[in-house]
């Protein structure tokens, strides 16, 4: 049997992008689709979808490292929020309820990655409000002069008033991502200063507004020393927002229920094939439904780069679908081992430099160096051996 006759293999997106990959209604659908709710993502939707009832509400920091999966978080939110008959496609059925509960009005939601450049935060802010507001919702907003204006709660006040004309009933709802890599491009902390304190502006417009803004930032940047000049500043803005801190998505959970899924059959399958490698192997015995669930990967795979501090979440999943697309059309009981992780080390130079790998690295072109000593038929054999001691 065939691996690719054990799982319905399918490759996830490698980075979301809230904007563009919820363009369109089937877009926006896989995206809600594809979403694996773990019980603290639940929570968080949960609080976020409890500020959507209300007249006036919170804004809120999404704080999360690369590859902890906060662009995907706000992209489901953007989607469900600006077109709520989508809520059906969550996979989880009680925040289904929770958001028809509170969901039960419109809001122009415009959402936006911020990109390097001389701009100010403010600049983005405004002119993709005004554009999108316009392609969106038809809801043309007065002119802004970035250069004239002295008070920018007002001025959300006007463009929610301009809203409010359109649709009484409508509020506003303004998500930006990466907005830590935009204020590490600032050439000077005085740029950086004046961004974070609209950002406080924005917070405050929001407890007195039917308006709600969500920002993303990268986990660290309150302590990185790139911004400790700014500390007390970020120290302030921070207490007007509540904070959602996004922590590294369960990968093995991640690969199982969208990379590497099963349908009964498969799993039944699976069990039998695997039941009597378990006869023989304890490891396999004691964690049967693990090795059914990862199936081809191997779950030490995932335990070992766990443990290794090289590499990102998505990086993860990138190398565990890239592996198994090359072994679907081999036969049973082909499996993904964590040999294959050295391959992935060696070949970052970035990574295989380093003072604590260089040296493993060096040793392993050694003993390569002496496996044409062996029979033919150990070469291969010798090769994983010596990679899986490496890592």
């Amino acid at each position: 049997m065939k691996v690719k006759d054990l799982l319905q293999f399918e490759e996830i997106k490698k980075v979301i992008d809230i904007d563009s990959d919820i363009k369109t209604e089937k877009d926006a659908t896989n995206t809600i689709k594809e979403y694996i709710i773990t019980k603290d993502l639940k929570g968080h939707f949960k609080e976020i979808a409890g500020e959507l009832k209300k007249p006036q509400h919170n804004s809120f920091q999404i704080i999360g490292n690369y590859g902890s999966g906060k662009s995907h978080f706000l992209a489901v939110l953007a989607a469900i929020i600006d077109n709520p008959e989508l809520v059906k496609h969550l996979q989880d059925e009680d925040l289904r309820e929770i958001f028809e509960e509170n969901l039960n009005r419109e809001f122009a939601v415009v959402q936006f990655e911020l990109q390097p450049g001389k701009h100010s935060l403010s600049d983005f802010f405004y002119d993709r409000l005004e554009d999108k507001l316009k392609k969106k919702y038809d809801i043309e907003i007065p002119s802004i002069d970035i250069n004239n204006i002295f008070d920018h709660k007002e001025k959300v006040k006007e463009i929610l008033d301009s809203i409010k004309s359109h649709n009484p009933q409508m509020g506003l709802v303004v998500i930006i991502d990466e907005i830590s890599d935009f204020l590490k491009t600032k050439p000077s902390k005085e740029l950086k200063y004046a961004d974070i304190q609209f950002m406080r502006v924005l917070a405050q417009a929001s407890n007195s507004m039917d308006f709600i803004f969500m920002g993303s930032m990268q986990e660290n940047i309150f302590s990185s020393n790139e911004f400790v000049e700014e500390a007390e500043g970020f120290g302030r803005t921070s207490q007007r927002y509540k904070i959602i801190t996004i922590s590294k998505e369960d990968i093995k959970n991640v690969l199982s229920k969208r990379a590497l899924k099963k349908d009964i059959s498969q799993v039944e399958e699976l069990k039998d094939l695997l039941d009597k490698y378990g006869q023989q192997i304890p490891q396999v015995q004691n964690k049967l439904i693990q090795f059914v669930d990862l199936y081809p990967v191997h779950p030490y795979v995932i335990d070992i780069f766990n443990q290794l501090p090289y590499f990102e979440n998505r990086g993860i999943i990138e190398f565990a679908t890239e592996q198994v697309k090359e072994i679907l059309d081999r036969d049973f009981p082909e499996f993904v081992t964590y040999d294959k992780i050295y391959d992935k080390i060696a070949e970052n130079h970035n990574i295989k430099t380093l003072d604590e790998i260089a040296p493993v690295i060096n040793a392993v072109e050694a003993l390569n160096s002496k496996i044409d000593l062996l029979r033919e038929g150990m070469r291969e054999d010798a090769r994983k051996i010596i990679k899986a001691l490496a890592v």
